[in-house]
């Protein structure tokens, strides 16, 4: 697994047990009780930080997946599931997220999509 990988499952670890990583796919096994965490890296680009110096920026495209599948029903359950997911992912100093967004996920399950940015390369200066 990359390096990349690597840092941002490090990010979601801190989540309870109430989530599950899914594979990438539309038709997503969650378990009962649990929300899914399905993610993918979506854009690679080069940053410097005043403070870090010079890295890659990976943009992650992230999906909190509610198990239930009639949206009154999930709503609430899963708004609460993506503030513990935010609140997972800026315990983390290299990453940043933006325009998390209720939306289908497939023909019967609704999510969140968000945004995530996070500094997960050291990319070595020019001389």
């Amino acid at each position: 697994m990359s390096a990349a990988y690597e840092a941002f499952e490090e990010a979601l670890n801190v989540l309870p047990d109430t989530f599950v990583i899914c594979e990438p796919t539309l038709n997503p096994v969650i378990p009962t009780g649990k929300h899914g965490l399905m993610y993918y890296v979506s854009a690679v680009e080069a940053a410097t930080v005043a403070t870090l110096g010079k890295f890659r920026v990976h943009t992650w495209n992230l999906a909190v997946i509610s198990p239930v599948t009639g949206m009154e029903a999930a709503r609430g359950p899963l708004l609460d599931a993506l503030h513990e997911v935010i609140d997972a992912l800026e315990r983390s100093r290299t990453v940043t997220w933006s325009d998390a967004t209720l939306e289908p996920f497939n023909d019967t399950l609704w999510c969140y999509s968000i945004q995530v940015q996070m500094y997960a390369q050291n990319v070595q200066e020019e001389e």
